[in-house]
């Protein structure tokens, strides 16, 4: 809302924990992982059971106190951890083909960064971002993102140009986006690359600044971005920046 020459951003809405708690136990039943655990899974109690049916003439069921069936179900605890850990496995290792294949004219020994430094078995991706440092772990592409600085901008905001590195930020996210990595945390940047966004934000797009800012509990220097994802639209604020 811009009253006279000044800009005043509307209040944002406070978050409901009801509708965000649904959406992250949907988040956990909806997805690859738990899916494929629960299918597998169910087919194989389902199967195991009919066998002992009728085979042994058993229900498990109804006769759940027989030694059958208490081996049955020690055997399908057992059974449905190992096939969570091994599909976590796989998944783990999918991310990791993704990652290899976004990789553009990796070579062995060291390549050059911009700004002149050298790092030992890194590999330049597409934009010039060097992926030395981004481990895998529970899943989840660690950050901080790196970023390719070719004109020593060294992440100060200017109020004529923030081109190429804003834009180079905003491929860097691209990339956690292909991954399926839709949350933002203090954990994705660096701190001047959490500063030099939040400058711009606070200059361009005063809502969102305000609502990753606004309302934080405890340490001030911890905006809260969980309240704003790497979506389409925050990725096109960086990459149309001056």
């Amino acid at each position: 809302m811009r009253k006279g020459n000044c800009l005043y951003a509307l209040p944002p809405k406070k978050p409901n924990k009801f509708w965000l708690f649904i959406k992250k136990l949907l988040d956990i039943i909806f997805n690859k992982k738990f899916l494929y655990s629960f299918f597998i899974t169910f087919s194989t109690g389902l199967l195991g059971r009919y066998i002992i049916l009728i085979y042994l003439d058993i229900n498990v069921f109804i006769d759940m106190f027989h030694s059958i069936s208490i081996s049955f179900y020690a055997f399908m605890s057992v059974y449905a951890h190992i096939v969570r850990e091994l599909i976590s496995v796989l998944n783990s290792d999918m991310l990791m083909k993704k990652m290899n294949a976004s990789k553009v004219g990796g070579g062995r020994g060291g390549v050059n960064q911009a700004g002149g430094a050298n790092q030992a078995g890194g590999a330049n991706q597409a934009d010039g971002t060097n992926q030395v440092g981004v481990t895998l772990r529970a899943n989840k592409t660690n950050g901080p993102i790196p970023v390719a600085d070719p004109n020593g901008q060294n992440y100060q905001y200017n109020a004529i140009t923030n081109q190429p590195l804003m834009g180079n930020i905003a491929t860097a996210l691209d990339r956690r986006a292909h991954l399926g990595l839709s949350s933002l945390s203090h954990f994705v940047f660096t701190p001047a690359q959490q500063h030099y966004v939040l400058t711009f934000l606070s200059n361009h797009h005063v809502a969102v600044y305000n609502n990753i800012i606004q309302g934080q509990v405890g340490n001030a220097n911890q905006p809260q971005w969980w309240k704003q994802n790497n979506t389409v639209a925050f990725r096109n604020m960086l990459r149309n920046a001056p």
